[in-house]
């Protein structure tokens, strides 16, 4: 299955459950991420061929935003709403943004370009809500990642970026 992927945020829980179930029936899909965000809203992620994740972003779903994002790495995936088990991290870069489609598009773009850890990718507020990309790396890596994301992420939907060198054992625990 290609690396490509499609997010939806539902503003109808039970309707967003209903059209995955149809999706899933009709298209070759892996279901990666399905989750109750934001007070009634759904948001969920699956992953298909190319043509198949373009046949669905040309399908008008009412009470559904949705956008694709293709060749995307799995380790990216693998980093929603979970964090690595990493004791001693040497920086973290801490990027907020206006939603979670961009969150993961700078962590993809991050991953893929400069040598950064994903530590987590945090989606809980929704498709259109907050979102916290969290990178580890030494702190040149993590600066080229802040760089690149300034350069190539629309600045309306990025809130603030922060870098933390050296932090404390009990804040990456309680990320």
């Amino acid at each position: 299955m290609d690396n490509s992927v499609i997010i939806f945020e539902f503003s109808a829980i039970s309707e967003g459950y209903n059209t995955i179930n149809e999706l899933m029936k009709k298209y070759t899909l892996e279901l990666l991420y399905i989750k109750n965000v934001c007070p009634g809203r759904l948001l969920v992620i699956v992953n298909g061929n190319d043509s198949d994740i373009k046949d669905m972003e040309k399908i008008n779903i009412q009470n559904c935003k949705k956008k694709p994002i293709y060749n995307i790495s799995k380790e990216v995936i693998n980093k929603i709403n979970r964090s690595n088990n990493i004791e001693s991290i040497e920086s973290l870069l801490i990027a907020e943004f206006i939603n979670s489609y961009d969150a993961i598009v700078a962590g993809d773009l991050c991953y893929k370009n400069i040598n950064i850890d994903i530590f987590k990718i945090q989606s809980n507020l929704g498709f259109f809500g907050k979102s916290l990309l969290f990178l580890s790396s030494n702190l040149s890596s993590l600066k080229q990642s802040k760089e690149l994301i300034n350069q190539r992420i629309d600045k309306k939907v990025i809130k603030n970026i922060t870098i933390i060198e050296r932090p404390i054992k009990e804040l990456i625990k309680n990320i």
